[in-house]
């Protein structure tokens, strides 16, 4: 069993790192741990080969297919084979799917995601829909927003991938996420009927855990509401690296050196 991470700043480093050699699985976020702003983050290529078949890629990524998140990865330099790629997108379509069989389905996704919803054999329709998924659509407009709000209005449910209201650049700006077209829906629609299918969802880290023990697992990411508080309800050890105060390194090379 591994254990959680000491409060004292002089060894929380040493510790860390320990427990990423000890662990069974070792899952890390992608957007902010390994990538920002289409470059690799310092210690990420050092990360992912240390770790190697142990690591997990688990992200709120609701824009890109595993296959084509492994494919980009690739470009940069880090050889994470799509099998251990796990996106809230990919699994709000599965959970569609599995909920909502031969339903019709609004999805609000990227042209990837909605090709993928059809090669799952999801029902994709623009009128009278019986469920909604919602993913980060870049080229959403207002009238599609429209359409969410008036399904939810009428109680179709609405699966979101990911409750993320933004995602930083290299330079901390601010870049839109599902979450904030949540919060939209949510502001016109209070009692619209939610399913968050993302980090933290407990799902979403089951389904990377792949059978092995949570207090065999370490989690490392940069978002303490999703990464971290959804990690330690499962019982797997959070590692918070990034920007925050409460982080204990800004990045994965602080895990790296000894």
């Amino acid at each position: 069993m591994i254990d959680p991470v000491v409060a004292t700043r002089g060894d929380v480093l040493a510790t860390a790192r320990t427990q990423l050699d000890l662990a069974k699985l070792v899952l890390c976020d992608v957007d902010g741990c390994l990538v920002e702003s289409d470059a690799l983050c310092a210690g990420a290529a050092a990360f992912v080969a240390r770790h190697g078949e142990r690591l997990r890629l688990v992200t709120n990524n609701s824009t890109m297919t595993a296959a084509a998140l492994s494919a980009y990865l690739g470009t940069l330099g880090l050889d994470v084979p799509a099998a251990r790629c796990f996106l809230a997108g990919e699994m709000a379509l599965a959970y569609t799917r599995d909920h909502y069989p031969g339903l019709r389905v609004l999805a609000v996704a990227t042209l990837a995601i909605r090709r993928q919803a059809e090669a799952l054999g999801l029902h994709l329709t623009d009128a009278r829909p019986d469920v909604v998924v919602l993913c980060n659509d870049p080229m959403l407009d207002i009238e599609r927003l429209q359409q969410v709000i008036t399904a939810a209005h009428c109680g179709v449910p609405v699966i979101v991938a990911n409750p993320d209201r933004w995602r930083p650049d290299r330079a901390g700006t601010p870049l839109i996420e599902t979450g904030t077209l949540l919060a939209a829906l949510r502001a016109a629609v209070p009692r619209a009927t939610v399913t968050i299918v993302g980090k933290p969802s407990l799902e979403m880290f089951r389904r990377a855990l792949e059978g092995v023990s949570p207090t065999d697992a370490v989690m490392v990411g940069d978002n303490r509401e999703t990464d971290v508080a959804g990690a330690e309800r499962l019982g797997i050890t959070a590692i918070h690296i990034g920007r925050s105060r409460e982080a204990i390194a800004p990045q994965l090379l602080d895990l790296m050196e000894r």
